[in-house]
């Protein structure tokens, strides 16, 4: 099967080019608050290669086995991802998630299909925004850019 794994939110553009070949331990980018975000990383994983943007309404229509993309979170979300232990703030399926409008405030709750994670020890150092691509499973830059709402990000694509 063919899968899009998302990564948003960094703080700068992605050094990688559309098109590279990403390896276990790979350089992503930095974890950052780029977009309508507290600094955090947002990851989300659809069936199919995804190149474009898209919102948090639409994974779910990119989504047939839910059982599946469930057990491919175990791989993304290990300790190789900052190369120290991680900390998930919002979990996959969080019925209560805050949607920020503009002025930086909550202006609505939505559902929330993907994974919003930070390095455990974010709070004594920055050392550990690094992300690093943690699964030992081919894959290609399939696109990257900068979104109003997610900031810059990198859809990488792969198949299982």
């Amino acid at each position: 099967m063919k899968y899009t794994v998302r990564f948003c939110h960094l703080e700068k553009p992605s050094k990688l080019e559309i098109g590279q070949n990403v390896k276990t331990g790979d350089l992503i980018g930095r974890m950052g608050n780029s977009g309508t975000s507290l600094i955090h990383l947002h990851l989300d994983i659809v069936e199919g290669w995804h190149p474009e943007v898209y919102r948090l309404v639409d994974i779910l229509n990119y989504i047939t086995d839910l059982q599946v993309i469930c057990m491919l979170y175990f791989i993304f979300l290990s300790d190789d991802l900052f190369k120290t232990p991680l900390h998930v703030t919002s979990h996959f399926g969080t019925i209560d998630y805050g949607h920020y409008a503009s002025n930086g405030k909550i202006d609505k709750w939505v559902f929330h299909p993907a994974y919003d994670v930070v390095p455990e020890n974010r709070q004594k150092t920055n050392n550990n925004y690094n992300i690093y691509w943690p699964a030992m499973i081919a894959a290609e830059v399939l696109s990257k850019g900068i979104d109003g709402a997610y900031g810059n990000y990198v859809n990488i694509r792969f198949e299982v």
